[in-house]
C-alpha cells in the first residue's frame, strides 16, 4: 500500500513517511503483504503445498528438531522422494519456487513488516496463508536439503534423460530453490533475534549459513558426490 499512498515522486513526503513506517507497521493490528495477482493452477497449488511444507515444519520443530543432522524416518524419507523427480523437472518444486521468487520476498521492506507487524497474512490473489507459515517451510526445507540434492540427482540427467538435463542446466531450479528458502529463513531468524512477539515463538537459534550443499550451480562435469545414479 506504500506505493500507493505514498507519493513516490515526492522525495521530501517520501523520505518522511520511510522514516515513520516502523511506527506504522508496529501499531497495526494486521498486516497484508501483498504478493501480486493470483496467476492460476501453478498459484494454487504453490500455496497448498507450502502448507502442507509449513505443517511438516511445525511438526519438524516441535519435535525439537533445529538441524540437518535429525535421523530421517522412513515417511519422510518416502515423502520427500514420491515428490522430487531427477533435476526437480516438472514437478511441484518448481511452481513453490516461483512464488517465492516473486518481488515481494527480496525487497527490503519486508523486514520491517514481517518484524514489526504482530500478525502477517500474504495475500496472493483471492488466496492468504500466514507468514509463519513460509518460515516453517524454509526450515524444513533447509533441514532436509542434501535429501533433495541427492534425489534430484542432476549430475545424472545427461545420461538418463538428455532433454531434462537441457532444462535443469539452463535453469538450476535446485539453486533457485536454496536461494528462495535461504531469504525467507533469513527474513524470520532476523524476527526470532530480535525478540518480536510472533517471532519469537517459532524457532531455535540457527545457524545463518546455508545448509545447500552447492551455493552456486553444478555443472555436468563436476557432479556432486551425494548424487547416486
Amino acid at each position: 500500500m506504500d506505493a500507493i499512498c505514498i507519493n513516490q515522486n515526492d522525495i521530501p513526503e517520501r523520505e518522511a513517511q520511510v522514516s515513520i513506517m516502523h511506527h506504522i507497521y508496529a501499531t497495526a493490528t494486521d498486516v497484508i503483504a501483498w504478493i501480486g495477482k493470483d496467476n492460476g493452477a501453478p498459484d494454487r497449488r504453490a500455496i497448498a503445498f507450502a502448507r502442507e511444507l509449513g505443517a511438516r515444519g511445525r511438526s519438524y520443530l516441535n519435535a525439537g528438531h533445529g538441524g540437518s543432522d535429525v535421523p530421517l524416518d522412513e515417511e519422510t524419507f518416502a515423502w520427500f522422494e514420491s515428490i522430487t523427480p531427477f533435476g526437480l523437472v516438472d514437478s511441484i518444486w518448481l511452481d513453490f519456487t516461483a512464488l517465492l521468487e516473486r518481488p515481494w520476498f527480496s525487497r527490503i521492506w519486508i523486514v520491517q513488516e514481517v518484524v514489526m507487524g504482530k500478525q502477517v497474512t500474504v495475500q496472493c490473489g483471492p488466496h492468504q496463508f500466514e507468514w509463519t507459515e513460509l518460515f516453517y517451510c524454509a526450515i524444513f526445507v533447509e533441514a532436509h536439503a542434501s535429501l533433495l540434492e541427492s534425489l534430484a540427482a542432476p549430475g545424472c540427467l545427461k545420461d538418463h534423460d538428455p532433454k531434462s538435463a537441457e532444462f535443469y542446466f539452463k535453469s538450476f531450479p535446485l539453486q533457485r530453490l536454496g536461494r528462495a528458502t535461504d531469504r525467507s529463513e533469513a527474513s524470520a531468524t532476523f524476527v526470532h533475534s530480535s525478540g518480536c512477539r510472533h517471532g519469537s515463538e517459532m524457532s531455535p537459534d540457527r545457524q545463518s549459513e546455508s545448509a545447500w550443499p552447492h551455493s552456486g550451480a553444478p555443472t555436468p562435469t563436476n557432479p556432486s558426490a551425494s548424487w547416486a545414479c
